[in-house]
């Protein structure tokens, strides 16, 4: 399941860089009201303020060690970002937030996606629809499965049931749904659900301070849920609440 759903994170690499910021000073990211990246670009407000929980007691976050954010190389991304000044290499976190439920493993990431400076003013929908080509290639791909020393090729299909329009944290926004199962399996385990929200930020990313009104690279939010299509109705109100409670800085 992980590594499905990161695969799905990083397929946006192809066309666009993937960061955020690591922070200093004790945490960046869990301070006492919200979790808040630090660019400060948007918070996403506790799921119960008191423990400084972002999601309920049965999802594991991943991508931090306490409340410090890994550096490790399972969780840096290599791009370049240009701010306005060219392209620049950076090693960066990949995601803001990554956790994996601990029951059945369905897994939900946040990622703040800095954008070439041409995508500034493209269309949310047309990125939305560029980042669903990227994912899904074509309506049916064959995958390559390597079990010890064989290897099986499955044909896996792929289909949006949901797509459309939305506001979120007071910010324009893109949901759209996947389905993606074996082509001829009767396991209700090989299919998976899988529901992206990508969202514009008022502000522009800046690797090294707050995100600014004028200055730096556009940039998008992505959050997402991957889970199993058995347990996907489960974990889609803990997305949704989650949604809830992401306030995009003005």
């Amino acid at each position: 399941m992980r590594s499905l759903a990161r695969r799905f994170a990083l397929a946006t690499l192809a066309c666009i860089a993937i960061a955020c910021v690591a922070g200093c000073n004790g945490s960046a990211y869990f301070r006492p009201h919200a979790f808040v990246p630090p660019m400060r670009h948007y918070r996403l407000r506790y799921a119960e303020p008191s423990a400084r929980a972002v999601l309920g007691p049965d999802w594991n976050i991943l991508n931090f060690r306490g409340e410090e954010i890994r550096q490790t190389p399972d969780w840096v991304t290599h791009a370049r970002i240009d701010e306005g000044a060219g392209p620049r290499a950076r090693a960066i976190p990949t995601f803001d937030l990554f956790a994996e439920h601990a029951h059945d493993g369905s897994v939900l990431f946040v990622m703040t996606v800095p954008l070439a400076p041409t995508m500034a003013r493209r269309d949310l929908r047309i990125v939305a629809h560029e980042f669903i080509d990227e994912l899904t290639g074509s309506a049916i791909a064959v995958v390559r499965r390597v079990r010890g020393d064989s290897s099986e090729e499955r044909l896996v299909a792929s289909r949006v049931i949901e797509d459309t329009e939305a506001v979120v944290g007071g910010a324009d926004a893109y949901l759209f749904t996947l389905s993606r199962g074996v082509v001829g399996s009767a396991s209700v385990t090989s299919s998976h659900l899988s529901t992206f929200v990508l969202l514009r930020p008022h502000r522009r990313f800046r690797g090294g301070g707050l995100a600014d009104l004028e200055d730096g690279a556009p940039m998008l939010l992505l959050i997402a849920l991957d889970a199993v299509a058995e347990r996907y109705d489960a974990r889609r109100p803990e997305l949704d609440a989650l949604l809830d409670r992401l306030d995009v800085r003005p």
